[in-house]
């Protein structure tokens, strides 16, 4: 992972973006997400920010799934719909 990429993942611990549940339990879910643009587009808060904490946990155990949801548009599908819901 990039050193940008590893300070954006430890300023959302920093700051609380995660919601910390029982990731383990919702590979599904988060496969469905990526899976489907338009699911992840009308995704509220609460699912975003397990998500991202899913994808952060994922990658202390996967090396580079961070990276790679990075590299594949996802995170910024994320952040995208989070900024529309707070915009």
């Amino acid at each position: 992972m990039s050193s940008e990429a590893g300070e954006f993942l430890d300023t959302l611990y920093e700051i609380g973006a995660l919601l910390v549940f029982d990731w383990g339990e919702w590979n599904e879910e988060a496969e469905r997400l990526f899976n489907d643009p338009a699911s992840l587009a009308s995704a509220d808060e609460v699912t975003l920010r397990k998500l991202l904490h899913f994808h952060a946990r994922k990658d202390h155990f996967s090396e580079s799934h961070f990276a790679e949801m990075l590299n594949s548009g996802h995170i910024n599908g994320i952040l995208r719909r989070l900024k529309e819901l707070h915009t």
